[in-house]
């Protein structure tokens, strides 16, 4: 009985906790309905974003109309969780927009491209005030967009949560508005790389000291020259900022450094002031900044001598003073306190002397911390130095364009952290040694232009990470290895141009090469023999084979090059026809050099659609009338000469090719007269229409435009032309005595040319017919 109880008891008490658990479920449930079917909900469903932010994320990309890549495709209006679009984050628990990265992908090539290319998949328009409904953003990056000279909003000065700003690259222009200085959150600023001076500071630079939170500043770019005193100004109000970290004021038109009487700056690691004109001298307070690690002053006016205090800095690891040409770099004895030092650059500074006097200066800790050290152009003379090859930490040793002679010693080879290796512009003779085969590590060897003698070392077949090999304009021997070449996979430069090497040249000798770009061999006795349906597995941007024997048929193996700059095939022993097809696959030539061959056939058909800037096919057997649709509207060096073009110039030529600098159709067989359009050519130096079948009068129409040089040199000898020297051909040269003078003829070497002058009788003499000799 007293067990049925028990369980009774137990029974009741359960049922009495399940209930109360149901009805705080529904008490939690009604709660949750009122908060989100209520008439003042701000939520669109639970974990998903806020309806009035997702209208100001819409708004926003309504006057962002250009997007090429279709990068704000997710931004829709069907009721779909903000939250999730490309670029959106939101806070986990409260749902608010934090951050807005909408920065351009691929934006890490933006500084070594065109601007056109660059915003090929940027977005466009103009950042939107509905930014201002994002109240907890936190984060905004639109780098490398394209805002289209637009200023920077003021409105962006009230995003009073803002951290993180980012603005670098993005096309815009005008000062910086002073509203930003209410961004008292602010970590980090970003302003650079919109154009040359795009941005500026203005004389107001107080705003800067009020952002108390800022860690990093990005400057590079950003004229603060234009009001007298504003660069001073600038660097004042930094140093009331404790926090700065990091600070990069490079290219900013800086004149002068101003002295601080006490340096705030606590917490700097990195400072760059590159790029500017500073010509004041080192000021001491910089060695004040005990927290410094990276301090670039490159490219600046320095005169006068690096003040020792600069090499008692303890906390350096990086120090860039390369480019101060009137710096006298004279390096101290002794550097014993720079035992962090990893990175020293003074390329184009004037050392002078003697290498190995420069012992001292590396000795002690500094020789077992650098890791990098570029002393390129430093007017550096004597044997390569014995203490480097003691530096065992060096991944990067740059010393080329000096005066260094002798050998390469072979402990070189010892180096083995080495990654970069760049002796290039020297007098080094003697051979490659073998020893160099050791370095494992190494990605680019550069050894051009010196004076070194024998074969290349079977052991450089050992550098498997090497990715650029430059042995050009030496006095190397003998074949070039298949073993070594198909041995180098990683290969993207490849230059041995300007050598004695020889013998032949296959496939084998390629076929390895997956991401070679840059393939020069020129001016070797080398013979290539690659089979016409081979196809490499590269694609070239540079293929310089000319005076090599590539003919006589021309090398199909190159045809599927797409987007080559230089492609140059001079002097190769082509005696072939090139197939319209040929062309097909490529879209673009910087440089298109086949003269000097035997090539046949209506070459300037098939390059119609192709954007060539230089073209020279001169001493070949190509014929045809001059196409009516010129090779390229972006020629600015055209040279035809020596072929067997006929037919007349076209009259629109000076509209078609507007940037030509060159023109040059010499011997050949064209015929008509000179189209008056080719004075409209503003940019065009020299001109050579010699030794063709021109007839009529020379178009008195040469006058240069005030912002151009004006037309140098025009070769009209071996023609049938006839009347007067032109008037507006005197202008053309400062040297030239006023216009219609018959001496303008020997500067603008108008030769043989058959005219009748209308010469001031006083200088020459009656009016009569004159032929030059």
């Amino acid at each position: 009985m007293a067990t049925n109880t028990h369980h009774h008891t137990l029974l009741s008490a359960l049922h009495c906790f399940e209930r109360r658990r149901l009805l705080l479920l529904l008490l939690g449930l009604v709660c949750l309905c009122n908060v989100v079917g209520g008439s003042n909900s701000t939520w669109s469903r639970p974990g998903g974003c806020i309806d009035s932010e997702r209208e100001a994320l819409l708004q926003f990309k309504r006057g962002l109309p250009h997007d090429p890549a279709n990068r704000l495709s997710s931004w829709t209006a069907d009721g779909s969780d903000c939250c999730g679009w490309n670029g959106v984050s939101c806070d986990s628990m409260s749902g608010h927009v934090v951050k807005l990265d909408l920065k351009s992908p691929g934006s890490e090539r933006f500084l070594n491209a065109s601007r056109m290319q660059s915003y090929s998949r940027s977005l466009g328009g103009v950042i939107g005030p509905s930014l201002l409904g994002l109240k907890y953003l936190a984060y905004l990056d639109l780098s490398y967009n394209d805002f289209k000279k637009k200023p920077i909003p003021e409105f962006l000065g009230s995003l009073s949560n803002l951290e993180y700003l980012y603005l670098s690259g993005a096309n815009l222009q005008g000062r910086i508005p002073h509203h930003l200085g209410n961004l008292s959150r602010l970590q980090t600023l970003d302003l650079s790389n919109n154009g040359f001076w795009g941005l500026s500071m203005g004389g107001d630079v107080k705003w800067m000291s009020q952002l108390s939170s800022l860690q990093h500043l990005n400057l590079y770019q950003v004229d603060i020259s234009s009001d007298h005193g504003s660069s001073g100004k600038l660097l004042v109000a930094l140093n009331m900022l404790p926090s700065l970290s990091w600070v990069n004021l490079g290219s900013c038109g800086l004149k002068s450094i101003p002295s601080f009487p006490h340096v705030n700056l606590t917490s700097l690691s990195f400072l760059d002031l590159s790029e500017n004109d500073i010509q004041s001298p080192f000021v001491e307070w910089l060695t004040n900044i005990t927290s410094l690690e990276h301090l670039d002053l490159s490219w600046n006016n320095f005169e006068g001598g690096v003040p020792s205090v600069i090499w008692s800095m303890s906390s350096l690891t990086e120090l860039i003073i390369s480019g101060n040409e009137r710096l006298d770099g004279k390096l101290p004895r002794n550097q014993s306190s720079l035992c962090k030092l990893q990175r020293l650059e003074m390329r184009w500074v004037n050392i002078s002397g003697d290498v190995n006097e420069l012992e001292g200066s590396f000795s002690g800790c500094i020789r077992n911390s650098l890791q990098s050290l570029d002393l390129r152009s430093t007017r550096l003379t004597g044997s390569f130095p014995s203490w480097l090859v003691e530096m065992k930490r060096l991944k990067y040793l740059s010393l080329p364009s000096n005066s260094l002679q002798g050998p390469i010693p072979t402990s070189l080879g010892g180096l083995s952290s080495l990654e970069e290796l760049d002796l290039s512009e020297n007098n080094l003779n003697g051979s490659i040694p073998h020893s160099l085969g050791g370095l494992s590590r190494l990605t680019s060897l550069d050894l051009r232009s010196n004076h070194l003698q024998g074969a290349i070392p079977e052991s450089l077949g050992n550098l498997s990470s090497l990715e650029e090999l430059f042995l050009d304009h030496n006095n190397l021997s003998g074949p070039i290895s298949a073993e070594i070449l198909s041995s180098l996979s990683s290969l993207q430069l490849l230059d041995l141009s300007d050598n004695r090497l020889e013998g032949m040249v296959s496939a084998a000798h390629l076929s390895n090469f997956r991401s070679l770009r840059m393939l020069s061999m020129a001016n070797n006795p080398i013979i290539f023999n690659i089979s016409t349906d081979w196809v490499p597995p590269f694609r070239l941007a540079v293929v310089d084979l000319s005076l090599c024997k590539v003919g006589p048929l021309f090398p199909t193996w190159l045809r599927l090059q797409q987007n080559v700059d230089t492609f140059n095939l001079s002097n190769s022993g082509i005696s072939d026809a090139i197939p319209d097809s040929y062309w097909s696959s490529t879209s673009s030539i910087n440089i298109l050099d086949l003269s000097n061959n035997q090539i046949t056939g209506r070459l300037l058909d098939s390059l119609k659609h192709i954007v060539i800037r230089n073209l020279d096919i001169h001493s070949n057997r190509l014929e045809g009338e001059w196409p009516h649709q010129l090779p390229s509207t972006e020629l600015s060096i055209l040279d035809m000469s020596s072929n067997s073009f006929t037919g007349a110039i076209p009259k629109d030529v000076g509209e078609a090719m507007p940037s030509l600098q060159m023109l040059v159709v010499s011997n050949n067989k064209l015929n008509g007269s000179i189209p008056r359009s080719l004075c409209q050519l503003m940019l065009l130096l020299y001109l050579d229409l010699s030794r063709n079948n021109f007839s009529g009068n020379i178009p008195d129409c040469w006058k240069p435009s005030p912002y151009t040089v004006g037309l140098v040199v025009l070769h009209l000898s071996h023609n049938s032309l006839v009347g007067v020297i032109p008037n507006s051909l005197g202008y053309h040269s400062k040297a030239l005595p006023p216009p219609g003078a018959v001496e303008a003829l020997n500067t603008l070497l108008i030769l043989q040319v058959e005219l009748c002058l209308h010469l001031p009788p006083k200088q020459f003499g009656p009016e009569s017919c004159w032929l030059s000799s």
